[in-house]
């Protein structure tokens, strides 16, 4: 997912959470070779946003897709929130 397919994913996430107001929780998680929580859940207000908009932007490509073990730890986040 290198270059214009990740640039266009960021772009997107980051459009998108114009429509997400503060009634909702947001958390971001990442994977590759392993599984990384890069935004826990947590209330979408101004500060959240402002977190998951820098997160979205540090991501990057590379490793390989562990998908499964991603799905299994953003339900986990969702199952302890």
């Amino acid at each position: 997912m290198e270059g214009k397919p990740i640039t266009s994913l960021k772009s997107g996430l980051v459009a998108a959470s114009q429509y997400i107001d503060e009634t909702n929780y947001i958390g971001l998680v990442s994977y590759a070779n392993k599984v990384t929580v890069e935004l826990p859940i947590d209330k979408f207000t101004s500060q959240q946003r402002a977190k998951f908009n820098g997160a979205v932007k540090s991501l990057s490509a590379g490793g390989s897709t562990n998908t499964y073990t991603a799905v299994l730890q953003a339900l986990k986040m969702i199952d302890d929130k």
